[in-house]
């Protein structure tokens, strides 16, 4: 294992001078203020921060059995970006309340993907008794 030097620094939080091990591999380059900023490619879009936008013309409050029938469907499938792809074109004429989507969400053990799940539905999700 490779030894790196120590470094002495003042913090705030301990209010003097304390000693931390200086890791080259997570050393983040600094911008200088006399360097241009570098400038993004409108093309490029970052996935996190992509609006999307969903029609809710048409739709209906999916039904008790109409969840059992899309969990039993996932359940069938044998990787969580199979039954993503699949919820994706099941949920299409439907609305969800926040019980429905926690039911969807036992399909997986995976955090990623029930945060996938609640991702995928949020935009149709309407709890009445909550006032939508």
């Amino acid at each position: 294992m490779q030894k790196f030097p120590k470094v002495t620094a003042t913090s705030p939080l301990t209010r003097g001078n304390t000693s931390v091990p200086l890791n080259p591999t997570k050393i983040t380059p600094v911008q200088s203020p006399n360097t241009p900023a570098a400038k993004e490619d409108p093309t490029k879009t970052n996935e996190s921060s992509q609006l999307r936008v969903e029609s809710l013309a048409g739709c209906e409050a999916i039904t008790d059995d109409g969840v059992k029938k899309i969990i039993a469907t996932l359940k069938k499938l044998d990787d969580n970006e199979s039954r993503l792809a699949k919820l994706e074109t099941e949920k299409i004429p439907f609305t969800f309340n926040s019980a429905n989507v926690l039911a969807i969400m036992g399909v997986t053990n995976s955090i990623k993907t029930k945060l996938a799940i609640i991702q995928m539905l949020s935009q149709r999700l309407m709890d009445p008794a909550l006032g939508e």
